[in-house]
């Protein structure tokens, strides 16, 4: 019994050659690509941010609303917070950068409290970053302002500050 080193007919198999090729082709479409795919990075501080701004929106018209205060609990360490009882987490490598009220920089670590009441509410911002460099930032102007996210995941340096704030004081307490 011999053996035909040969493939039958009708059942080619690919050359080392031509796997190698295929190889290079792919290792040079992803590394021009990877690039170009970045600003996708800053999704996750984006996205967090424009939850963070709803519910300081939803805090805030819960107090105009029902006529009582309501509150904002920013865990700065525990990259959470906590708004009219319900919980939220920032998504894995996302934190709080800090809390500034009326220009002034409250706190980069531990709870911060804001207060809304029903005849008006702080003007404050809260900054986030993530591990790559993106930020973004939920800016609460005074009443009747919507909260809005600044920066939306750009890198930073390429964020837009807001440069007059004025407003009530936040609590501050550390961990």
């Amino acid at each position: 019994m011999t053996s035909d080193p040969t493939p039958p007919r009708g059942r080619r198999a690919f050359t080392l050659l031509e796997v190698l090729v295929v190889l290079a082709i792919t290792a040079i479409a992803a590394a021009l690509l990877v690039p170009r795919l970045d600003p996708v990075g800053g999704l996750a501080v984006e996205t967090a941010a424009r939850r963070l701004a709803d519910a300081a929106a939803l805090a805030r018209d819960r107090a105009i609303l029902g006529g009582h205060s309501a509150r904002l609990v920013v865990d700065l360490d525990g990259a959470r917070w906590v708004a009219d009882g319900s919980a939220r987490a920032l998504a894995p490598h996302v934190r709080f950068r800090g809390v500034t009220i009326a220009g002034e920089t409250v706190a980069q670590s531990g709870v911060v409290t804001l207060s809304f009441e029903p005849v008006g509410s702080p003007a404050a911002r809260i900054d986030l970053d993530d591990d790559r460099g993106h930020t973004a930032s939920v800016v609460l102007p005074p009443a009747p302002g919507r909260p809005r996210v600044d920066g939306g995941g750009a890198p930073a340096g390429r964020v837009r500050r807001c440069s007059s704030w004025s407003g009530r004081s936040a609590s501050r307490r550390s961990s």
